[in-house]
């Protein structure tokens, strides 16, 4: 297997135990008013592979990318993290050049060489019935931004609420 294979598939394991986990660390206070900035949790050692978390409050509150850096070291391995976050963002603010979510994720992946970025989407939009026409074409504009700068896009959904739908004339728990 190759290396970059087998670090994707630690990055996956990664997220997904992160997003299943039930413990809730110690809160950090996000202020809504603060400016938007790249966020490198301690510790961010190594040089290999660099790795962008870009989300809303979901990504910020339960601190992911600490976590990760926490985990991955915990196996041996070391990574650069960052961490571009903050509250009530979609794929959709961080897709367009104008706003200023999206003006620092566009000079983050310019300026500098990605092995992976995380994007993280709102369950609110994930769910939606509109989510294709919302949440699709901004992922699709990341994703292409992403690999033209070398780097492979993972999407990370947080557990989604369960929601009934009726699939075929049965009644479906999502």
């Amino acid at each position: 297997m190759g290396k970059r294979y087998k670090m994707a598939i630690i990055l996956l394991s990664v997220v997904m135990i992160v997003g299943c986990s039930s413990s809730q660390p110690k809160m950090e206070r996000m202020d809504f008013q603060a400016a938007m900035e790249l966020k490198v949790p301690e510790p961010a050692v190594g040089d290999r592979p660099k790795i962008l978390f870009v989300g809303n409050s979901h990504t910020f509150y339960n601190n992911f990318s600490t976590m990760f850096v926490n985990i991955i070291n915990a196996f041996g391995h070391k990574s650069k993290v960052s961490e571009l976050s903050t509250a009530y963002y979609s794929l959709k603010k961080y897709a367009d050049t104008e706003d200023r979510g999206g003006a620092l994720l566009e000079q983050a992946l310019s300026t500098q060489e990605w092995d992976f970025v995380v994007l993280q989407e709102s369950t609110n939009l994930t769910l939606a019935d509109f989510a294709e026409e919302e949440m699709f074409p901004s992922a699709r504009i990341l994703d292409e931004k992403i690999k033209a700068c070398g780097g492979q896009t993972i999407f990370f959904n947080e557990n989604p609420r369960r929601r009934q739908l009726v699939c075929g004339g049965e009644t479906c728990v999502c």
